[in-house]
């Protein structure tokens, strides 16, 4: 369309003009020079600062060398650029961040959204449209399109229509966006990059309100308006988030109709907090334990403590047995559920498709997927519920024990504590799938594939592991068979003296082994004169001392990377060690 004029612009109000009209049908309205598009600006409410501006620069840097890109005259093929993080991880603000970056540069920026909090989430209207024209398979694009020409038509316009009110009166069509944003007789395009947040949303649509053929028939048309006018031409860019891992795979097969054509997506992860002094910019009263807890990442933690409320009623909006009146309601393995979930968080396997809900809350960079500690406790608080899995009672423990990350004020080692206790339980229920815990000689008793968890018991009264008896009399007498059963043993109360945890293994009705577990913070060394005479076997779960231990001493003193393989994948990546004072002394550092 023909540019208007800026006092035109000026004078438009929230009623259609007579040229944007014909018949009273909806219609696009005309818009100014794609040149002159707008970046998106910040809400009052958001952080005043973004504290990881380094990736800010480092992305755009990555997205201008991008734009050089053709599918004719460079060796590497257009890629779109991805921008990755697990739900609530931040990526709306960083791709905000992202495209006021590339105006600054030059770059203009057509920013839209499918994100709830920015006004212009899917409606039920469109969702009628989407089901009413699959045959003709345009709904998903239309939904594109509409936000493109919204974004700029709002930027123009400087009013408070809604997007709802604004699609009572307008739409807009392929040919009538490729003619702003590419002009008529353009011989080369203007240089532009279009930034879709949230575009998981159109894939999940999709997904659940279309026929498998009406769905690939539906996305096949979104791809092809995105190559040939924000990807194959060189100046030109599109980019995305989504907090689906396994989106970037789908985009990339589907811009070449699944075509093994080499196409990839450039995936840029959001950076975690590597310093605490980071995170209290974002949240005052952050502690080592709290922005743990929140997986270091700088979207959660810029909130405060009642962000972990919303966890968990988050996961309860998912649940993958689905709500009443779903065909999945009370279908679900909760057991096999366990299993993928533990496989996950301890290796970073690749869950399989019976906790596709939940992917949205992981993240994969490749190698591994990693889940925050604060979702895990909420998945396992869901997996338990109602004694869904035989396992239950424990992984409400572990849950809780991963809480008081939450909850601990800083030094005072109930955080630590907590986590320790958590991967100790997670590391011992493999054993249920006949898998021995991979974790370093001397950490747990030896165990092998025929042996079993029996649970994490919670024991309050006790002081000492002397007043323990009555409690693994019991455990004894609950295992009559050949195999070895393990069980985690956790004093309530902080009065207990020595250890912070037990391991204990019985084996016909009888206790085969006690290993008692400390679990201080800092490089606090064993104390010479606390030699652990109740059980077989102490574990110090510290760092490397700081000076030799005295002769005598019968403590397994961990190292710094025994400590982070005892962890697994998803604990390890979210816990520095130095952040609660376990370094190598040798080292100087965390490993």
């Amino acid at each position: 369309y023909q540019p208007v004029s800026s006092s035109a612009a000026a004078s438009g109000s929230g009623r259609k003009r007579s040229q944007d009209t014909v018949g009273g049908s909806r219609k696009m309205p005309r818009l100014q020079s794609v040149n002159g598009v707008q970046p998106p600006k910040l809400k009052s409410e958001d952080p005043k600062k973004f504290v990881t501006r380094a990736w800010v620069e480092r992305t755009a840097d990555t997205a201008v060398e991008l734009m050089k890109r053709d599918d004719t005259h460079t060796i590497e093929k257009a890629a779109p650029l991805a921008v990755v993080r697990f739900s609530r991880g931040g990526k709306t603000r960083a791709l905000k961040e992202l495209a006021q970056e590339l105006h600054r540069r030059g770059t203009p920026v057509i920013f839209v959204s499918f994100n709830d909090e920015d006004g212009t989430a899917v409606s039920g209207k469109e969702i009628d449209a989407l089901t009413r024209r699959e045959e003709e398979g345009d709904g998903l694009l239309t939904m594109l399109l509409e936000r493109i020409v919204w974004t700029k038509w709002y930027e123009e316009r400087g009013h408070t229509m809604s997007f709802a009110s604004w699609r009572s009166e307008y739409t807009a069509t392929r040919d009538e966006v490729e003619t702003w944003i590419n002009g008529r007789r353009a011989v080369s395009k203007t240089p532009a990059v279009l930034v879709i947040d949230e575009m998981n949303v159109l894939l999940q649509l999709g997904k659940t309100k279309l026929s498998p053929k009406h769905y690939e028939k539906a996305m096949q048309k979104v791809y092809d308006f995105l190559k040939p006018n924000f990807l194959v031409p060189a100046g030109r860019l599109f980019a995305f988030s989504s907090h689906i891992y396994t989106l970037k795979a789908e985009v990339a097969s589907g811009l070449d109709m699944g075509f093994p054509t080499g196409r990839r997506v450039e995936v840029c992860q959001l950076p975690l907090l590597d310093n605490i002094k980071d995170a209290r910019e974002l949240w005052s009263g952050a502690t080592p334990a709290a922005v743990v807890f929140y997986g270091r990442s700088p979207g959660l933690v810029c909130h405060d403590k009642g962000r972990f409320d919303e966890l968990r009623d988050r996961l309860a909006r998912d649940p993958l047995g689905g709500r009443e009146g779903d065909p999945r309601h009370g279908s679900v393995n909760w057991d096999a559920v366990v299993k993928v979930l533990v496989a996950t968080l301890l290796d970073g396997d690749e869950p399989s498709k019976i906790i596709e809900p939940w992917w949205r809350f992981m993240d994969f960079d490749g190698t591994a997927v990693r889940v925050p500690p604060g979702y895990i406790a909420a998945m396992l608080r869901e997996c338990g519920r109602l004694q869904r899995s035989k396992w239950g009672e424990s992984l409400q423990l572990i849950a809780g024990e991963l809480e008081r990350l939450m909850t601990s004020d800083e030094n005072d080692g109930k955080g630590w504590e907590g986590l320790t206790r958590a991967a100790t339980a997670l590391q011992l229920l493999q054993l249920e799938w006949g898998r021995v815990p991979s974790v370093p000689s001397g950490l747990l008793p030896h165990l092998t594939s025929r042996d079993r968890f029996g649970g994490m018991k919670q024991v309050a009264g006790a002081d000492n592991v002397d007043s323990l008896g009555e409690t693994l009399e019991d455990v004894a007498r609950s295992v009559s068979g050949e195999r070895t059963t393990a069980f985690l043993i956790v004093p309530k109360d902080g009065r207990f003296q020595k250890y912070d945890f037990l391991v204990v293994t019985v084996k016909k009705q009888k206790v085969t082994a006690k290993w008692g577990y400390q679990c201080k913070e800092g490089n606090r060394k064993p104390d010479g004169g606390s030699v652990p005479v109740e059980v077989e076997k102490g574990v110090w779960l510290c760092g490397r001392p700081a000076r030799p231990s005295k002769a005598g001493n019968t403590w397994k003193e961990a190292t710094v990377e025994e400590i982070r393989n005892f962890l697994g994948v998803s604990l390890r990546e979210a816990t520095p060690l130095e952040w609660f004072g376990i370094r190598d002394k040798q080292a100087g550092k965390q490993k």
